[in-house]
């Protein structure tokens, strides 16, 4: 029997790391949010450095682990380093059933073969828990100092471009920052994906280039 269909609603959380309260001694790199005081400063306007970055309030980034996602996510640090009252939430999509099966194949296990539903739950949380590890080792030493409110969160893929824009709405981001060209499920930036949420979103789209090299 074929594998199951693992994908789910559009915006369905496959892991959260919910924000934090504290300071990143306790709480590691990249897991630390603004405290009490920071909120009742910045709503006082005692934050006047990087005043553009404060006109946003929760700022999103799909990431995907290309070069252009990393540009996308150093230019979001800086606007949350200029405004510790931001909330900033990293978003990856992954192809769950697809790494399920890679899982299996690796194993020497013909995909078509019927398996039994706890095997493939097991093959299912090892393979977002690998996802979610590989995703906290890029991004975490990027994120180490911030005094942000940080949500990191793994989406099972549907359809990319259609679950940045419903993310965005549900969690009411006021900017998206998003790199140029993708992997994986963000594959073609500046195509299908990128345009339809410089299309669709309601929030502001700053799509960001590879860094050249050299």
């Amino acid at each position: 029997a074929p594998l199951p269909v693992l994908r789910a609603a559009s915006t369905r959380s496959l892991r959260s790391r919910a924000p934090c309260r504290g300071n990143a001694s306790a709480h590691g790199a990249g897991r630390c949010c603004y405290t009490e005081r920071n909120i009742t400063a910045r709503r006082n306007g005692a934050w006047r450095k990087g005043a553009a970055s404060m006109l946003y309030d929760n700022i999103l980034v799909p990431y995907d682990g290309s070069e252009s996602a990393r540009a996308a996510l150093a230019e979001a640090v800086r606007y949350a380093r200029e405004d510790p009252g931001a909330a900033l939430r990293i978003i990856q999509i992954i192809d769950t059933e697809q790494l399920v099966i890679e899982r299996l194949e690796k194993e020497g296990r013909n995909t078509t073969d019927e398996l039994s539903s706890v095997l493939l739950h097991a093959h299912y949380d090892e393979a977002v828990n690998e996802a979610d590890a590989a995703l906290h080792k890029q991004i975490d030493r990027m994120l180490k100092g911030l005094m942000n409110e940080i949500t990191i969160e793994l989406l099972e893929e549907t359809v990319p471009g259609e679950q940045i824009v419903a993310y965005a709405d549900e969690h009411a981001c006021d900017l998206i920052i998003m790199g140029s060209r993708g992997l994986g499920a963000l594959r073609g930036m500046l195509g299908s994906v990128s345009s339809h949420v410089l299309r669709q979103a309601k929030a502001p789209v700053l799509v960001v280039k590879q860094r050249a090299e050299g």
